[in-house]
């Protein structure tokens, strides 16, 4: 039988590896996203194969550390923590999914002009990702340990989340302003709305180690 301590182990390490799961599908994602802007079908399917792959040992992983919590890995008042941080992570890979899922199986048409805010949310989103990546890390390294670079990645994190919202507002302005029938519309903002809420999970993530560090400190 495992020892308690081997179990609190291996759960910081299976968190480590949906982490990398859960990265490794955005990035999937993030190709996959450039190769439809280049019409290029084949690449797009090979790589909504990789992002499916990726939530898919995102998901074991996740249940993984459910299964070691629930053997008593971790005081009660961490497990909570714990289990609602790799929730919170999975949904990143989830809506990462999500946003493939409408690229492949539905091929909306993406107007030119609205291309390039597209792009820079993507760009934006990514920057995020990194700075979540790290500052996880940081914390299942010790999770005891309250870190200024965590709270520094943590705010650049929230910047960029703010800065994803306007160029969303702008952008969805524009575009029902525009001359595109409605369905043409809806069909971008469905994408526009996928694409952004990937920043949004991002920040939950971030909200529930906020929370966690602060619990550390008192």
């Amino acid at each position: 039988m495992m020892s308690l301590a081997k179990k609190e182990e291996h759960v910081l390490q299976q968190m480590q590896q949906h982490l990398l799961q859960t990265q490794l599908c955005l990035h999937s994602c993030r190709k996959l996203f450039d190769r439809y802007l280049d019409n290029d079908a084949a690449a797009c399917e090979a790589l909504w194969l990789e992002v499916q792959d990726s939530e898919h040992q995102a998901d074991v992983l996740r249940r993984s550390v459910y299964d070691l919590l629930s053997e008593g890995a971790f005081l009660p008042l961490l497990r909570g923590d714990l289990h609602r941080l790799v929730d919170a992570l999975d949904d990143v890979a989830g809506v990462g999914e999500d946003l493939t899922d409408k690229l492949v199986c539905e091929h909306p048409a993406l107007p030119a002009v609205v291309v390039p805010p597209l792009q820079s949310i993507f760009d934006k989103t990514m920057n995020q990702l990194e700075e979540m990546v790290q500052v996880v890390q940081l914390f299942l390294r010790d999770h005891t340990a309250v870190s200024v670079r965590a709270h520094e990645g943590l705010q650049r994190i929230l910047t960029m989340e703010h800065e994803i919202d306007l160029i969303e507002h702008q952008l969805t302005r524009s575009l029902f302003a525009s001359g595109l029938s409605l369905a043409e519309k809806m069909h971008v903002k469905q994408v526009l709305s996928q694409m952004a809420e990937i920043s949004n999970r991002i920040e939950d993530v971030v909200d529930c180690l906020a929370e966690i560090m602060i619990k550390f400190q008192a």
